[in-house]
């Protein structure tokens, strides 16, 4: 049953890429703050989102500094590992690799000694020829082990914005021109990485795409202001460009469904065109979601399904919810936690490991392959 959402169906229609919506919309699952059994947290969340029907996930791989060990701590043991590869073959990665997913949506940076976005003050050739080096190598491996499996493997990078201003949490922070420049050459690096592996090591029944994040859109698009839309957008080549798209959802409020579309025209104008999408219809929602804790199940209701709606209407050839299970703790929580209060509720499955109104519209729409229309208010 689909608690909360209108059960009556309409065909889908518009942009719709010919694909099963399963095929399209995911949801990520990282640093989740508790968990259920003795699996791997990677492998147990990873088989729930299996269960709910989709074949999108999007996982954190390695992060400079962030690695496995804080992104997936629950009954797992991670070593250390020096390059991509080698972390793609250890255990808890390879069962998550081989499992039916069609598209894995892989947040990383290179594995490097110096802190995350270290290029942000100063970045040399050198560096710069290590990045390209590093993604080659990864996407030659994934094309190489998983040739002929169908499988789609994206490599980004996550929430750039931010890092680039260096003020996490400040909306209305610009960076100096020389670090988006910077930032050019960065993605530029990356996506020449992951082209070269494509061209030498082929794409037969197997796809590597480079993604880049952005964030802070809405007030580019209202007020001019300096961000990775307008200042690096029309610069860098990529092959799609992921929307975290809090500030045209939920940010300040609830916001009307227009700003959503206004913003991906806006991200749209502003990028390169890509190889395998064209012009526009490689920009996919990297992450929405709505803390369930903190909003109405009426308020809920509305933000998922018009998201849902827009994005597929716009052409987005992914949508990715955030998340499986909460990250967010409440302050001074202890985790793991099974406390629901202890959470903000960004989530699909509880921490009392029942599931919320959103998993259960994602299953239903997985089931039909339609669109549940949304209630008129």
């Amino acid at each position: 049953m689909v608690s909360g959402f209108a059960q009556s169906q309409q065909n889908v229609s518009g942009n719709l890429p010919s694909r099963p919506l399963s095929e399209i919309i995911g949801s990520t699952h990282t640093r989740p703050n508790y968990y259920f059994g003795k699996q791997d947290c990677l492998n147990e969340g990873a088989d729930r989102l299996l269960a709910l029907g989709t074949k999108v996930v999007k996982v954190f791989f390695y992060m400079g500094k962030e690695t496995p060990d804080k992104m997936y701590p629950w009954n797992s043991e991670w070593p250390t590992v020096k390059t991509h590869s080698e972390g793609a073959q250890l255990p808890y990665w390879k069962i998550f690799f081989d499992k039916p997913f069609k598209t894995f949506i892989i947040t990383t940076l290179e594995i490097v000694p110096e802190k995350e976005y270290y290029w942000r003050e100063n970045f040399t050739a050198e560096q710069e020829q290590e990045v390209e080096r590093q993604m080659y190598e990864f996407a030659r491996y994934l094309l190489q082990t998983y040739k002929g499996t169908g499988k789609t493997f994206i490599i980004s990078n996550h929430e750039t914005d931010w890092h680039l201003e260096g003020q996490m949490g400040d909306w209305d922070v610009e960076a100096p021109d020389a670090v988006y420049a910077n930032a050019v050459r960065w993605f530029n690096a990356r996506q020449r990485g992951v082209q070269r592996a494509r061209q030498e090591a082929g794409t037969e029944g197997v796809l590597v795409l480079h993604s880049g994040e952005v964030v802070h859109v809405v007030k580019s698009m209202q007020t001019g202001q300096k961000n990775m839309v307008n200042k690096v957008l029309p610069y860098a080549a990529f092959d799609l460009i992921s929307y975290s798209a809090w500030d045209a959802t939920v940010v300040g409020g609830i916001h009307p469904p227009q700003l959503l579309k206004d913003a991906l025209d806006y991200i749209a104008k502003n990028a390169q065109p890509s190889v395998y999408y064209g012009h526009k219809k490689h920009i996919y929602i990297g992450e929405f979601g709505i803390p369930e804790n903190e909003y109405t199940a009426e308020q809920i209701q509305t933000l998922v399904s018009q998201v849902v709606e827009i994005a597929l209407e716009w052409g987005c050839p992914y949508i990715v919810y955030w998340q499986l299970y909460c990250n967010e703790p409440q302050k001074n929580v202890a985790l793991p936690s099974w406390n629901l209060k202890d959470h903000r509720g960004f989530w699909l499955i509880r921490s009392d490991n029942t599931y919320t109104p959103v998993y259960d519209y994602f299953h239903q729409l997985f089931k039909t392959d339609q669109i549940p229309s949304r209630e008129k208010q």
